[in-house]
């Protein structure tokens, strides 16, 4: 399984994990390109279904998921809520450099910045098309869920890899169940 499929799934599966709408229903996949065999099937329906994600043409399964996109689609699953805006005389600001005004995932990145769910990169960028990595989707998700305590360390291979920054976030959605190692 190449790179950029596990962090599709990763992503997909966590999303379709850590919802807690109402429950999913089956739905038929309208993407030309998921096929009903596929085992990712399920969370992309999930994702159509509740309007987390979108295609043009397609779903391109294994397309690198990036920053902006699971951005988009937590903000979604928050209901899209307004950003709040500045002070009255106030000259709006972006939140990093490189997400303007104009950015298509511009009210998602400046709500998810806002909430604590994304700091961005030391150097004031957010990188929306940056492809985002694991540890990455994992500490997005429990930030969304309060930063809640981690599951007790478990040993796997490659947690000696595991960013200190992400550790936590690691654990806790491997604790969880909403992410898994192969």
């Amino acid at each position: 399984m190449t790179r950029k499929l596990k962090t599709l799934a990763a992503g997909l599966t966590a999303l379709a994990l850590t919802i807690t709408l109402v429950p999913a229903q089956a739905v038929k996949v309208v993407y030309p390109d998921v096929d009903s065999g596929a085992w990712y099937y399920t969370a992309v329906g999930f994702c159509q279904q509740h309007g987390l994600m979108e295609g043009e043409g397609g779903f391109d399964p294994e397309a690198p998921l990036t920053r902006a996109a699971l951005t988009e689609a937590l903000y979604r699953l928050e209901g899209s809520p307004v950003p709040e805006a500045g002070q009255e005389g106030e000259q709006e600001t972006a939140f990093f450099s490189d997400v303007l005004a104009d950015h298509p995932n511009q009210n998602a990145i400046r709500w998810a910045a806002a909430q604590g769910v994304v700091t961005g990169y030391p150097d004031g960028t957010f990188q929306p098309q940056g492809s985002i990595t694991r540890e990455e989707i994992a500490v997005l998700l429990w930030r969304c869920r309060g930063q809640q305590p981690p599951a007790p360390s478990a040993e796997y291979s490659d947690r000696g890899s595991i960013s200190d920054w992400a550790l936590a976030a690691v654990e806790w959605a491997r604790g969880t169940g909403i992410m898994s190692g192969t």
